[in-house]
C-alpha cells in the first residue's frame, strides 16, 4: 500500500516490497505508525484535518488484505481525535510560517493558487487578521468561499503588476513552473512556500517552506515530547482495538463482521455501479458508518456472551450463494 501526501510518499507491506520509496514500513511498527499519520501527528499542524482523507484514499486504493488492519488504523485514529477536539486544517500552517519569519499578520496577503490549498490558507489569512486577501490563478474562482469583500482576485500571469504585499504564499500545484520572486512577484516581505516541489526559486527574501517548518517542530523539545506523549495515546488505541479482534476470533464474532462486511461490499458496488456520480470515498464512508451503528449493540451483546456457536449461527443469516463454507 503506497501513502502519498504532499510530502510522504511511504510504502507498506507483509512481506517484501520492491517498491522506489524511502520509506518501507511492516508489522505492528508499521500500524502504529499509519495511525500517527491519520491522527495528524506527523503533520506540520498536529491534528491536520486532510491526511485523514488521504489515508482513507490509500486504504481503499490497496489490496484488499489492507482493509482489516486499514479500518484499525482509521477508527483508532478517528477515536484519538474526538478526545482532543482537534480544529485545525492546513490553512493553520500560515500560522507557523508567520512565526517562523516573524512577521505580523497584517496589510496584504497574496496567495497564489486557488485549489484547496490556496483556499484553505486564504481563509486562514483572513482569520488572522490581514485587511485584504489577494489570490492569483489562471482563472476567477467562482466557488461561494470567494464571495468575502476582503477577498481579491488577480490573473496569474499579472501578479507582478500587484503593489508590495506583505507577505505572498505560494500554494500552486505540481504543475507549476517555478518563480523568481525579484522577477515575478510584487515586492513582498517574506515569502511562504507550500508548493511541492517548491513554488520560489532560491534568492534573497526571507522565506520558508514545509520542510522548514517540519525541521523547526523535529527540533523543538517541548513540541517532540507533546507529540511523542500523543503517539504513546494512539499506540494504546490500536491496542485496544487489536485485543478486540483477538477476542471477536474466540467468539465467533469476526464471522459475523466478515459476512456482514461481505454483504455491505456488494451494496457498495451496485450503489457506485447505478449511482456514478457519487464518489466511491462517499459511498464507502456512507454504508460503513450505518452498518457500524446497526450492528453495534448485537456486536457488544455477543462479545460479553461469548457464545460462540449463538455467533456462528447468526453470521450463517447473512450467507447466501452457498458462501457459508468460504466464510468458515
Amino acid at each position: 500500500m503506497l501513502l502519498v501526501t504532499c510530502q510522504r510518499l511511504e510504502a507498506y507491506h507483509f512481506g517484501a516490497c520492491e517498491c522506489r520509496c524511502d520509506v518501507h514500513l511492516a508489522g505492528r511498527e508499521a500500524l502504529y505508525h499509519l495511525t500517527e499519520v491519520a491522527a495528524g501527528l506527523h503533520a506540520v499542524v498536529p491534528g491536520e484535518e486532510q491526511v485523514l482523507g488521504q489515508v482513507r484514499y490509500a486504504i481503499l486504493s490497496a489490496p484488499p488484505a489492507f482493509r482489516g488492519p486499514g479500518e484499525v488504523a482509521m477508527a483508532s485514529a478517528r477515536q484519538f481525535r474526538r478526545t482532543l477536539e482537534f480544529e485545525s486544517d492546513a490553512g493553520h500552517v500560515l500560522d507557523r510560517a508567520l512565526r517562523y519569519l516573524g512577521l505580523a499578520p497584517r496589510g496584504v496577503l497574496l496567495v497564489l493558487g486557488s485549489g484547496h490549498m490556496g483556499r484553505l490558507v486564504a481563509r486562514r489569512g483572513l482569520a488572522l487578521g490581514f485587511e485584504i486577501v489577494v489570490v492569483a490563478s489562471r482563472q476567477r474562482p467562482s466557488s461561494s468561499w470567494f464571495g468575502d469583500s476582503r477577498l481579491a482576485w488577480q490573473p496569474l500571469d499579472r501578479v507582478r503588476e500587484l503593489p508590495a504585499v506583505a507577505v505572498a504564499a505560494g500554494c500552486l500545484g505540481g504543475d507549476a513552473a517555478e518563480l523568481v520572486p525579484e522577477r515575478d512577484l510584487p515586492p513582498t516581505g517574506g515569502l511562504v512556500d507550500l508548493g511541492t516541489p517548491r513554488n520560489f526559486s532560491p534568492g534573497t527574501l526571507p522565506r520558508v517552506d514545509i520542510a522548514t517548518l517540519l525541521a523547526a517542530e523535529t527540533g523543538d523539545s517541548a513540541e517532540a515530547s507533546w507529540r511523542a506523549a500523543m503517539a504513546s495515546r494512539v499506540r494504546e488505541r490500536v491496542d485496544a482495538r487489536l485485543e478486540a479482534a483477538e477476542t471477536e476470533d474466540r467468539t465467533g464474532l469476526r464471522l459475523l463482521r466478515a459476512e456482514v462486511e461481505r454483504q455491505r461490499r456488494r451494496e457498495a458496488e451496485r450503489i457506485a455501479a447505478h449511482h456514478p456520480e457519487i464518489p466511491r470515498e462517499t459511498i464507502e464512508v456512507i454504508t460503513r458508518s450505518l452498518l457500524n451503528r446497526v450492528f453495534h449493540t448485537p456486536s457488544e451483546r455477543l462479545r460479553q456472551l461469548g457464545d460462540t456457536e449463538l455467533a456462528r449461527e447468526l453470521a450463517a443469516l447473512f450467507v447466501s450463494d452457498g458462501a457459508t463454507e468460504e466464510a468458515s
